[in-house]
């Protein structure tokens, strides 16, 4: 790439030189591997070895002689060429080396990498020698590549829209389980043995509802659809809150579960972030068979971490990164369900990322674990946060219930009548509607499946039943569907969002906060 000056002749050269020099020009003329050219100021070609011919499909004999724009610089480029061919033997500085897309004698394209330099010798003309290397294997396995990026991409939205599709049909026999249980359960206190097969078809039906959420959620989460809403947090209210109600749970287990609370905030959405520590919370759980675990709070300049620490088992260092993995578990070859599904910490990544959040983990082998989420510092001193009201679970009132699944549809109206609500139900958007008029609009609350097959959905059906009314009823919507659009189109429609399957308290609690006025996180 520089200007080279030789002042020697080819009339003086000593015989090693000449010897030296034959042996160059022979690697350079029958090499294959390195195209050179050799070029006048006028663009003349004085110099084609054999990788050239191969590159650009002319002969030597074709090339020499002729001119460097018309061989091989398409049409589009050659004023460019020309202009800078010009100023390099004007003023000495080499045109940058780089990627050029230039002509094979066919037409075709032929994709280089391209340096130059000029060579000065005495009594000569100076000559411009261009070094060009051929892309073109390069270049077909960025182009398989790219394909299979697109063939993983496509399967990967294939199965996105099987999740969306199938994961409301999965739900519905799960969310009908989940509360026939519940109803269930309280029916045979006084029998031992159908208690207990009761119990144990709650443990299977919550293993599932627990696989089932977790593919949800990260499904919802790689949709794009959940839109953090950033608030002034006091970090050492929440992690108080919740070492208080997991402390039960550590105790249970032998274990100490104990808090730091420190008066620093930070910027950040309340409830990703509460999920989060809940997952980094039981997982904690999970893996320490003994000793303690504790929460605390850290400030690193402008930023605070909320630490998890517990004396559990420990993560090999080598696995220390395949832990944020969809269904990786430590010390678990057996796939004990016992020890969760392996969606925990996956779920923790996304929701970090989200939050614009830093997660880290160290551990030791056997020692135990430290997992931490760095959010950036709220200065505000006096900035309120209103603390998570607990709903209680007032009965009363009647409800209109929209749902096309006829078992489902019958667990809710059996549990609702258990709460002390009376119901209205509709197995259609229609039929709710026309329920509705019927009833003079008189019902304090509306809970709708989002999908209820042919016709309006329950969304649309609880917007038109307000619409028609001339007031908005307070509406949940439950709904085991994650593709993006039917999410945002709920979130759109400012009801409050269940995802199915739902348990029989939350839905309680849900409800009883809706009727209130106080709807709670969606």
């Amino acid at each position: 790439m520089s200007k080279v000056t030789a002042p020697l002749s080819s009339r003086h050269k000593e015989p090693s030189q000449a010897v030296d020099e034959a042996r160059f020009r022979t690697l350079f003329e029958e090499t294959t591997a390195m195209a050179i050219q050799g070029y006048l100021p006028d663009g003349t070609v004085v110099y084609w070895n054999r990788a050239s011919e191969l590159l650009y499909g002319y002969s030597a004999d074709e090339a020499l002689g002729g001119n460097l724009i018309d061989l091989i610089i398409p049409e589009a480029m050659r004023q460019e060429v020309e202009a800078a061919v010009r100023s390099m033997f004007e003023t000495g500085q080499a045109i940058p080396p780089g990627r050029l897309d230039l002509r094979h004698k066919s037409g075709r394209r032929v994709p280089v990498y391209s340096s130059h330099t000029i060579v000065d010798l005495p009594g000569q003309l100076p000559v411009m020698f261009c070094m060009d290397a051929d892309m073109s294997a390069l270049d077909l396995c960025e182009s398989k590549i790219w394909a299979a990026k697109l063939e993983a991409d496509r399967a990967n939205l294939a199965k996105s829209k099987f999740l969306a599709a199938a994961s409301h049909d999965l739900r519905q026999p799960v969310q009908t389980l989940l509360l026939l249980l519940a109803s269930l359960h309280h029916q045979f206190d006084d029998r031992p043995k159908a208690s207990k097969a009761l119990e144990m078809m709650r443990v299977a039906v919550d293993g599932l509802n627990g696989l089932l959420t977790g593919i949800l959620d990260i499904s919802r989460l790689d949709a794009g659809v959940v839109a953090p809403t950033m608030d002034s947090i006091d970090l050492g209210i929440l992690i108080g809150r919740l070492a208080d109600e997991y402390a039960v749970a550590a105790a249970d287990k032998g274990l100490r579960l104990r808090a730091m609370p420190r008066p620093l905030r930070a910027r950040t959405d309340a409830t990703l972030l509460e999920r989060a520590l809940r997952n980094l919370i039981e997982n904690a759980l999970r893996y320490t068979p003994s000793g303690g675990i504790l929460i605390g709070l850290r400030r690193h300049g402008e930023r605070v971490s909320i630490d998890v620490v517990d004396t559990g088992i420990g993560i090999p260092e080598d696995t220390q990164s395949a832990i944020f993995e969809e269904f990786y578990q430590v010390n678990n070859p057996g796939r004990d369900r016992g020890q969760g599904l392996g969606l925990g910490l996956a779920i923790v990544t996304r929701l970090v990322g989200l939050l614009g959040a830093e997660v880290r983990v160290t551990s030791r082998l056997g020692h135990g674990s430290r997992f931490s989420l760095l959010l950036p510092l709220d200065h505000r001193d006096h900035a309120t946060q209103s603390a998570p009201t607990v709903a209680d679970t007032g009965s009363g009132g009647r409800v209109l219930l929209i749902e096309d699944d006829t078992p489902l549809r019958d667990s809710i109206a059996i549990l609702l009548e258990d709460w002390g609500y009376a119901s209205l139900t509709a197995a259609s958007g229609e039929e709710a509607l026309d329920l509705a008029s019927q009833e003079g609009w008189q019902f304090d609350a509306v809970i709708a499946d989002h999908r209820l097959g042919a016709g309006l959905t329950g969304t649309a059906t609880a917007t038109e039943i307000g619409r028609r009314a001339g007031r908005p009823f307070p509406t949940l919507v439950l709904t085991g569907d994650t593709a993006k659009e039917r999410i945002a189109e709920v979130h759109a429609s400012g009801f409050v969002m269940l995802h199915k399957p739902v348990g029989a308290e939350d839905l309680r609690s849900r409800l009883a906060q809706l009727i209130r006025g106080t709807p709670g996180p969606a």
